[in-house]
């Protein structure tokens, strides 16, 4: 049905649209599209190109791992000339992805751009999508989704609970991965609660900035590229 991309040269001059929630020329859509095992969605492009436009290019995970397929492929929905309209088609989901997934949402990016007659591409559009392979009480979800609510805090823990929330929903976004106490581990359900009775109890040992020092030195982290050696390299207080 398609091919890889290939390693074409962009051309800025394509103008895209969106025409599955995105923002044109890069942009991100403002709200994760949920979608799960067996559901379909609908990707593609708006384009107007001094070049025709003979193909869509979709890719999942990483603008690296792009398909291209015809305009004039199956179930490829066509409007418009070559230089001036649209790309549009529709993906389901395998219906048993979950079972090679772990069982979380999964914060899944869907890059959507136009290739031309020329083997130029435009630049891409990005489509966020929530994967559910797991339910509302699975942090992940109330991360994700709109409709699954986060936890409320622990009652007279409201700030040391924000903090902690802060970090763990960083360390989610990097695939779970934080540490505590100087060991990594993945991050649990009851993240958030562990991370604020921590900082409560050094709190009574009068090092409390030395604790919310610590977890801020694990979020920088995971925030930069997952980085396993800088959060081992974090110093808990004590």
């Amino acid at each position: 049905m398609g091919e890889p991309a290939g390693d074409g040269e962009t051309d800025p001059s394509i103008e895209l649209s969106s025409t599955a929630g995105g923002e044109a020329g890069d942009g991100t859509s403002r709200e994760r599209t949920p979608t799960s095992d067996g559901s379909s969605i609908q990707v593609g492009v708006g384009f107007r190109s001094a070049a025709a436009v003979d193909a869509v290019c979709i890719g999942f995970g990483s603008p690296d791992n792009t398909w291209c397929i015809p305009a004039s492929g199956d179930g490829v929905n066509r409007s418009g000339s070559d230089t001036e309209g649209a790309l549009v088609l529709q993906i389901q989901f395998p219906p048993e992805l979950c079972a090679m997934l772990s069982s979380i949402c999964h914060d899944i990016r869907c890059y959507e751009s136009a290739r031309t007659a020329n083997g130029t591409f435009s630049r891409a559009n990005i489509n966020m999508l929530a994967h559910a392979c797991g339910s509302c009480d699975e942090p992940s979800c109330q991360d994700l989704l709109s409709e699954c609510e986060a936890p409320p805090p622990p009652a007279g823990d409201a700030d040391h609970f924000a903090i902690c929330n802060s970090v763990c929903r960083a360390a989610r976004s990097c695939d779970g991965t934080m540490s505590e106490r100087g060991e990594t581990y993945r991050v649990r359900a009851d993240c958030e609660a562990n991370c604020s009775a921590y900082i409560d109890e050094l709190s009574g040992e009068g090092l409390e900035a030395e604790a919310i020092a610590y977890i801020g030195c694990e979020r920088r982290a995971v925030e930069n590229g997952c980085d396993i050696a800088a959060i081992a390299a974090c110093e808990p207080p004590g």
